[in-house]
């Protein structure tokens, strides 16, 4: 098998994946009363998916997380570009290099770890076990597929805690 044949194979597959998760998304986010387009928009399916969980200030960090780390990134490998183009560097290439790569690192375990929080209050709102959350955050896809097709979502038990009380 060629090297170029795998690499197509590699990039169908993650393909693939992607398209199953964003099908997953769009059925979870439908099924608990959001409109289902919610779940494509990069940063704003963070926030929906922090009110699905009721837990909005968790989504809001999450979106920003998101955005942070991406515009760090942008940063971070413009810097690093303005580096390997110049044959020798100043401080503030070196100081921006190290700066804009400890935010993008910092923002991006953040978010990881909000994710991580808000898929495990997910599944308990569902009812579910620590370790089908577990499975989730090792295994997304498996998670995804779960509660899209196979999981029930639980009926609404009561008011939004975050919501503005109604007289």
């Amino acid at each position: 098998m060629q090297a170029g044949s795998s690499d197509n194979l590699i990039t169908l597959l993650q393909g693939a994946v992607f398209a199953v998760s964003l099908i997953c998304a769009w059925k979870i986010y439908s099924d608990r009363g959001e409109a289902g387009w919610k779940a494509l928009i990069p940063f704003y399916s963070s926030y929906v998916f922090g009110r699905i969980v009721r837990d909005k200030p968790k989504g809001i960090a999450l979106m920003i997380s998101a955005l942070f780390a991406v515009v760090s990134g942008i940063v971070f490998y413009s810097f690093l570009a303005a580096l390997l183009s110049l044959r020798s560097s100043g401080p503030v290439i070196d100081v921006g290099l190290v700066l804009s790569g400890l935010c993008m690192s910092v923002s991006v375990l953040v978010f990881f770890a909000l994710q991580i929080i808000l898929k495990v209050r997910f599944v308990q709102n569902e009812n579910g076990s620590i370790w089908l959350a577990l499975l989730w955050i090792v295994l997304p896809i498996f998670g995804d597929i779960y509660y899209a097709f196979i999981h029930r979502p639980v009926k609404d038990t009561g008011p939004d805690p975050d919501a503005p009380a109604s007289e």
